[in-house]
């Protein structure tokens, strides 16, 4: 053996979650799968991450399996599914619990369906932030001051000054191992209703490392998302 033969990297996997109704939205199906100029938002998800990751697995509802598989076969041959829980919590969860067959070392790139601007430059960078300090979170930074509303939005109750503040986006990168303890760490805690990977990572502990996001990484959520959605998509 070449003593000086490196170990390869670890492959990279993207898990993209689809499993949500989009509500808030108001539209005829789940946001994921409308389509814009002939292709989905979840498609144009899935296309960014092509080339740049080994395989990708994708949370979604039973009634959308197909679609998914049917749709997205061009990009990854292997992609998976993997079922939708009845919160974003439990997509997660069982996300990461569809991919026992891989090992620890994995990359786990978790990434929301409904970011379809993902860009290579925001890939490439979580994913040497990953690389070299355990783990990423895309966010940018605030500039504008917070205002704190707690009775919905009326009165002002006080704020938060925007230095030092990110606003976190996704990819949230972790080894697959790191997910799993965190799971189990969470099943042990009784914590059953963290918002996402980062916050459930900040909960319990963890250091988190932060990557380059983009304003263009926006999740759609509302239909004003939708409507800048469709001037910016390619």
């Amino acid at each position: 053996m070449n003593p000086k033969a490196t170990a390869p990297a670890p492959s990279v996997v993207a898990l993209i979650l689809a499993g949500g109704y989009g509500l808030r939205l108001d539209a005829h199906l789940p946001k994921q799968y409308i389509e814009v100029k002939g292709e989905s938002v979840l498609h144009h998800t899935i296309r960014a991450f092509a080339g740049k990751v080994e395989n990708a697995v994708v949370v979604c509802r039973d009634e959308w399996r197909d679609y998914v598989l049917t749709h997205s076969h061009p990009h990854f041959p292997q992609l998976r599914t993997a079922q939708a829980g009845a919160t974003g919590f439990d997509s997660l969860r069982n996300g990461i619990a569809s991919l026992a067959d891989l090992p620890g070392d994995t990359l786990i790139m978790i990434h929301d369906a409904v970011r379809p601007l993902i860009s290579a430059e925001i890939i490439a960078d979580n994913l040497r932030v990953a690389r070299e300090c355990g783990n990423a979170i895309a966010a940018i930074e605030t500039y504008e001051t917070l205002l704190h509303a707690p009775d919905g939005g009326s009165t002002v109750r006080g704020f938060t000054r925007r230095e030092g503040i990110f606003r976190a986006q996704t990819p949230h990168t972790f080894t697959l191992s790191t997910l799993r303890q965190m799971m189990a760490t969470a099943q042990e805690r009784c914590i059953v209703d963290a918002q996402s990977a980062c916050t459930l990572a900040s909960q319990l502990g963890y250091e988190l490392h932060l990557s380059k996001g983009d304003l263009r990484n926006f999740k759609i959520t509302t239909p004003s998302d939708l409507d800048l959605y469709e001037i910016l998509v390619p």
